[in-house]
């Protein structure tokens, strides 16, 4: 089945920025679980994933912002009322 992404953004920028941090938060989960040299922190949450010393040790620096800003767009959508618009989806 060949779903329509421009589709989801359009309906609704909210639901594309939930989707996508959980898109990342399933690609990071699998960078700890496939390279050896990570090791899972403490606390396994995102956040905490994504901050440790030896995942941003492995990361293209200017990586790190562009999932900093997909972990907050997606948490804003799924935890406060406010309004995420198209361009911030698309971005």
């Amino acid at each position: 089945m060949h779903t329509d992404t421009h589709g989801y953004i359009a309906i609704n920028p909210a639901t594309c920025a939930i989707l996508a941090r959980r898109a990342l938060e399933l690609a990071v989960k699998w960078v700890y679980s496939a390279d050896s040299y990570l090791k899972v922190p403490y606390q396994d949450n995102l956040s905490s994933l994504v901050h440790d010393r030896t995942f941003r040790d492995i990361l293209e620096p200017e990586l790190f912002p562009l999932i900093k800003y997909i972990i907050k767009l997606g948490n804003m959508a799924a935890h406060t009322g406010n309004k995420i618009t198209r361009e911030e989806a698309v971005l």
